[in-house]
């Protein structure tokens, strides 16, 4: 087997370059324990070691490789020099702050450059390798919105072109979008409000993931329907967790096509009910007014218009607002005889409220029919008519209401008294507009008949007979 020598430094004096013996088919070095003589270890970066006081029998003098941290750099040696052929501590480093760890050498060869040099410094997690203020490394904790999850092993190595170590720092990542690191910058969390998907409920540990905003949907309900969300303006829409979106709560006003900016697309109406301008939800919500803020109210709450709401964090889902109304409340006034009868009526929608009883009648020949609403009943016809007793609080959809009373001449066959109409005693009759029963009256040659109409008599032609 023949040997080679690759060139490390040639020198300008007459001398013998030396280099590292490698294996001629392998290429690979050769063990520092192959080299039998002194000039040939130390020329070849090795350490000839020589036992303290001659050794023993079983230890002799013999090539090995220079010991951790150390270096034989042969690029000066000669067979003439062999001065610069020893092994050298590495560098100590000065710009660390920290406890270091020689990196361990190949015990075959050992170091045979200064730039092999190595040592290791340990950061924890949540911490990375920087340059404080007194121009050395230390271990410092991730910036804002960065974080290392698991400790790390920094190799420092040595470099011959600025003379000093060089660091492989690995840098702290950075959290995603709408995330905070913790509290030990070990990891990252979405922020409040935020979480990875829609459909997922994952918030803390996220790593370097996006966030996304926590938003569900918003219905708007007068009590018995919803209205179409297509129609509804995209603020109003949606609901979230965190209070940098809150939602505002429309005003509804159906007299104006547009209020404060809110289409009519938002406008709900309820027979005989007016918008309190509040709403309920279905769900517990963080509620503020304008200037102050309610905290958290329970499902079934009052919320006014205007105020903001925001979803809570235990509460999450779509919610359905639901229109608070009140019943109208609303004046009848009774006219009779074109003039007004009695004082006006009070009266709530959706409750019981009576018509006025009968008036006394100035002409004694007629009876009272019944209070005819004559204004606030809309376009119906015939104007409906009610009688006295009858329930008139949702006859008008809350509106002012008149009523007037309703005079008919008492009816032929019947005599009227005090409002009242009285049939004529069997088998008499009268004129209309009579008021007494003595205004009842038989006609000659009436005729009258047994039950089973068998057997009749007439009455003679005796001229008109009258009840007494």
């Amino acid at each position: 087997m023949r040997k080679y020598i690759i060139p490390l430094f040639l020198l300008i004096c007459p001398t013998v370059a030396w280099g590292i013996i490698t294996d001629e088919d392998t290429g690979a070095i050769k063990s520092c324990s192959q080299y039998s003589t002194l000039q040939d270890c130390r020329i070849q970066g090795c350490e000839w070691y020589i036992p303290l006081n001659g050794g023993t029998s079983s230890e002799t003098s013999r090539c090995k490789a220079c010991d951790t941290h150390y270096y034989n750099d042969t690029s000066h040696c000669s067979s003439l020099n062999l001065d610069p052929c020893t092994c050298k501590p590495c560098p100590t480093p000065d710009d660390i702050n920290l406890s270091y760890e020689w990196v361990a050498s190949d015990t075959t060869i050992g170091l045979t450059e200064k730039s092999q040099c190595a040592f290791t410094v340990n950061c924890d997690a949540g911490q990375q390798l920087a340059m404080t203020a007194d121009w050395k490394y230390t271990c410092v904790t991730c910036s804002d919105n960065y974080y290392q999850p698991a400790p790390t092993t920094i190799t420092a190595t040595y470099d011959n072109a600025t003379d000093s170590y060089g660091y492989a720092i690995p840098e702290c990542k950075k959290c995603g979008d709408f995330a905070t690191h913790n509290d030990d910058h070990t990891n990252c969390d979405c922020n409040y409000g935020y979480r990875i998907k829609k459909d997922i409920n994952n918030t803390e540990n996220v790593g370097s993931e996006n966030c996304y905003l926590i938003e569900f949907d918003v219905q708007y309900s007068d009590g018995s329907n919803t209205l179409d969300n297509e129609k509804v303006p995209s603020q109003y829409q949606k609901i979230h967790l965190t209070p940098k979106y809150p939602l505002t709560l429309p005003k509804i006003d159906c007299n104006q096509p547009s209020i404060n900016g809110i289409p009519q697309s938002l406008c709900m109406t309820k027979t005989g009910y007016n918008f309190t301008n509040f709403w309920t939800a279905d769900k517990k919500l963080n509620v503020c007014n304008p200037g102050t803020c309610l905290g958290e109210l329970e499902a079934g709450s009052e919320i006014a218009v205007n105020a903001t709401a925001t979803l809570t964090a235990d509460d999450m889902d779509d919610v359905i607002f639901t229109a608070v109304w009140k019943a109208k409340e609303f004046t009848v006034i009774y006219y009779n005889d074109d003039k007004q009868y009695d004082k006006p009526q009070e009266c709530t929608y959706d409750t019981t409220c009576s018509a006025y009883i009968a008036p006394t009648p100035t002409d004694p020949t007629k009876y009272f029919a019944g209070w005819k609403c004559t204004s606030g009943c809309g376009e119906v016809e015939p104007k409906p008519v009610y009688q006295p007793g009858n329930n008139i609080s949702n006859v008008s959809d809350g509106n002012n209401m008149e009523l007037t009373a309703q005079w008919e001449t008492c009816p032929a066959g019947h005599y009227c008294i005090n409002n009242t109409v009285n049939p004529c005693p069997a088998g008499s009759t009268s004129d209309g507009g009579k008021t007494q029963i003595t205004d009842c009256y038989i006609n000659d040659k009436t005729q009258f008949c047994d039950i089973n109409g068998g057997s009749c008599f007439t009455i003679p032609d005796l001229g008109i007979i009258y009840h007494k």
